[in-house]
């Protein structure tokens, strides 16, 4: 036992002469939060640890394994998290995904240092237990003894019930800064199609005015001309122009078929996390139904609808019928 809590006394005294905060990045940017966090959750650790040294011979040797696996997976994490941050602050602070980044890594650390304090918390009663016992001198001291150890027990307990409720308090701000910023993702992808369907839409109308300008110009512009090769270039010039002016319908009604599939799609999904945001209010408190509404959310949101302007077929021919829905309604305004 000694040897393998030695290996991690010396992994949580590493971390402490590590400096994580970046001072170079400002109080903005950097991760001194973090670095306090750490500080103080290896002090806890160590201390831990050293009075497991002195007392572990006097416990149940299941709870130590218990506490000797949590310390190890909280020091394995926090030296994975000091990696993950130097990667992050090698890329740069102008990296758009630095905020994010940086944001979840604070919160890991935070969320962490909270759960080895919950999960040493059976530890941390039976070294205490122990401690107690060795003060007794005699029978008189066991009621007082018996006192501290409801009390010890009952403020373990709060402090359980505290860790759990800023655990989830954490969990609902980061589902919250998620769908935020999806949604924003997905109205600026809407805006953006929206712009490009319009644009494939105006170049459609031209397309169809050259089509039947060129229709025109076929059946009433004659020209006189009385060599069989005229003729027949005559003839391929008409049905160039008038195969160009047709290809150009086909291109501009497929790009604004896709244009407004995707706008449609993006729309759909920023208006289900909207409708989210509302009916999670409306949970409150129930965190089982808000991580099975989270599910199902989820699922919702990338299940793209059928809008009518996708074929699902394996046949190359463009889909002309909502563009001439449109037409009709442009027409009758």
């Amino acid at each position: 036992m000694e040897t393998r809590f030695d290996e991690l006394k010396g992994q949580f005294e590493t971390l402490q002469d590590i400096d994580i905060s970046h001072d170079e990045l400002g109080t903005a940017n950097g991760y001194h939060a973090a670095e306090e966090s750490k500080n103080s959750t290896c002090l806890f650790c160590l201390e831990l640890i050293g009075r497991i040294e002195r007392l572990g011979e006097y416990i149940n040797s299941s709870i130590v394994d218990d506490g000797y696996t949590n310390l190890k997976s909280t020091a394995d994490h926090f030296n994975a998290f000091k990696d993950q941050i130097e990667q992050t602050v090698s890329q740069g602070v102008h990296n758009n995904n630095f905020p994010n980044q940086r944001n979840s890594q604070l919160q890991q650390f935070e969320a962490h240092s909270l759960a080895i304090k919950k999960n040493t918390s059976q530890l941390e009663m039976a070294l205490r237990l122990v401690e107690l016992e060795q003060k007794v001198g005699n029978d008189e001291k066991l009621s007082e003894i018996s006192e501290k150890l409801s009390n010890e027990l009952a403020r373990a307990k709060k402090a359980s019930e505290e860790a759990e409720s800023i655990s989830e308090t954490l969990r609902n701000k980061a589902a919250e800064k998620g769908v935020s910023t999806a949604k924003g993702a997905f109205q600026d992808l809407s805006t953006e199609h929206q712009s490009r369907e319009r644009l494939w839409f105006i170049a459609f109308v031209i397309s169809c005015i050259a089509f039947i300008s060129i229709i025109i110009y076929i059946f009433v512009h004659e020209s006189a001309l009385d060599k069989p090769v005229e003729v027949i270039f005559e003839i391929f010039k008409r049905l160039l122009l008038l195969s160009a002016a047709g290809l150009a319908i086909k291109i501009t009604v497929s790009k604004y078929n896709l244009e407004r599939n995707l706008r449609i799609i993006y729309d759909h999904r920023s208006s289900t996390l909207k409708q989210f945001e509302i009916f999670e209010k409306a949970i409150a408190n129930d965190v089982e139904a808000k991580n099975q509404l989270r599910l199902d959310v989820a699922k919702y949101v990338f299940s793209d609808p059928e809008t009518g302007y996708r074929s699902t077929g394996t046949s190359n021919d463009i889909n002309i019928n909502p563009v001439l829905k449109t037409v009709e309604k442009v027409v009758s305004k």
